[in-house]
């Protein structure tokens, strides 16, 4: 093989090999968009600077519309409970119509199914406050062994 060939294969070779390796790092080591959201700064400080910055609040508007947009999010998170409580109770009164079209030795795996999805949902939860936490306030998440029960937890199953 002449040598002009020869260096035209290596080079390519190098490059396809650097392209590959690239490709890999930046898979292993962007970060996903899970870890972008945890990067997140809370929802009104965020929309608070946009708003800002679009808008070149005074210095007597700022906190007053801070104020507004902690009061509504305050709002808006009773609302997200109150139809959660909705929602819930739809599920539960799902089930216990699958419930009473179930064989006893269905009913059984029914009633285990619930508590491990009931467990699954609790644990996410738990997470989901425990990051909303750290975003907010800084503070180092609570003690794993005895998590506390999370305020929008859905229902445990009946």
């Amino acid at each position: 093989m002449n040598t002009k060939l020869r260096t035209i294969l290596i080079l390519v070779g190098l490059f396809l090999a650097g392209a590959a390796s690239g490709a890999f790092l930046t898979l292993r080591l962007a970060p996903t968009g899970r870890e972008r959201v945890r990067e997140r700064r809370p929802f009104v400080e965020r929309n608070l600077e946009r708003m800002d910055h679009a808008l070149a609040f005074t210095p007597e508007q700022r906190p007053q519309i801070e104020a507004l947009m902690r009061s509504t999010g305050d709002e808006l998170a009773k609302l997200r409970r109150q139809s959660w409580r909705a929602t819930a109770q739809q599920i539960r009164g799902m089930n216990a119509k699958i419930e009473a079209l179930l064989t006893p030795e269905q009913r059984a795996k029914f009633a285990t199914y619930q508590k491990e999805q009931f467990e699954r949902l609790r644990r996410h939860q738990l997470e989901r406050d425990q990051r909303a936490r750290l975003r907010r306030n800084g503070e180092p998440p609570p003690d794993e062994t005895a998590p506390e029960p999370p305020g929008d937890a859905p229902p445990p199953p009946n």
